[in-house]
């Protein structure tokens, strides 16, 4: 037999220790890799959520546009009324009269 193999192999107690500060590090760094990819992944939720919600604040602004639109067509507002038999008329541009000419102050500030 050789002597190398009667030889046994010890570790000393600086070298254990440093096996175990390496162990702790790799462990720490582990655990603080995990924090930092669930932190990232919340705030991957959270844009997505804003977006989402700018999205269907968007869309509800358009529908509203769309609706605006159509309640200011004279032709279709002009069609409802008279499909609900309404009273309601035009009035000619001829009777209509501004009472907010320049230099004429009405008479209701007059008296105030």
């Amino acid at each position: 037999m050789s002597k190398n193999r009667k030889k046994r192999t010890t570790l000393s107690p600086a070298v254990f220790a440093l096996l175990i500060l390496t162990a702790i590090s790799l462990g720490a760094t582990g655990v603080f890799h995990t924090v930092m990819k669930n932190h990232q992944l919340q705030v991957v939720r959270e844009i997505e959520r804003v977006d989402r919600r700018i999205r269907e604040h968007e869309r509800d602004f358009t529908n509203l546009e769309i609706r605006l639109g159509q309640m200011e067509n004279r032709w279709d507002l002009r069609n409802s009324l008279v499909a609900s038999q309404t009273q309601l008329r035009g009035i000619p541009m001829q009777v209509i009269e501004d009472i907010y000419a320049v230099g004429v102050v009405p008479e209701m500030a007059q008296a105030e």
